[in-house]
């Protein structure tokens, strides 16, 4: 890669913070998640928020989803560091989870829960840009 950027879990808390509720296909329960938009990271780290670019999100555990910045910012993707008030500890589904509150989109509220996170690694620790 030609450039990289990294925050820390203070970095992220000084972003504004956006608070969401989805039910998650762990225990099909609703959970209160909190932590900055993912378009907000990434326009934090140099990123061009316009034009066709590809998202790669990598989690700790191989997972990497690709999804375009069109994706990210109509399902309004947050960098979920906190559930239900409590920080996300690493070896569950954090510290980072890129998530997004599924229940607010129908086209996603109608799939069973289980089928509604595919574009959201836990554990994320990495985020590729190409821009097209």
């Amino acid at each position: 890669f030609e450039l990289a950027f990294s925050f820390d879990l203070s970095a992220l808390a000084e972003l504004p913070q956006v608070n969401i509720r989805t039910t998650l296909e762990y225990d099909a329960r609703p959970h209160r998640l909190r932590g900055p938009l993912m378009i907000d990271v990434l326009r934090m780290a140099g990123v061009s928020t316009s034009g066709p670019t590809t998202l790669t999100l990598r989690g700790i555990d191989g997972y990497a989803p690709v999804l375009t910045l069109a994706d990210i910012g109509a399902h309004d993707f947050i960098v979920a560091t906190h559930i239900d008030g409590q920080p996300m500890a690493i070896g569950g589904l954090g510290p980072l989870w890129a998530i997004y509150e599924a229940d607010r989109f129908p086209e996603m509220a109608r799939k069973p829960v289980n089928e509604r996170f595919a574009g959201c690694p836990w554990g994320l620790y990495h985020i590729g840009v190409q821009a097209a």
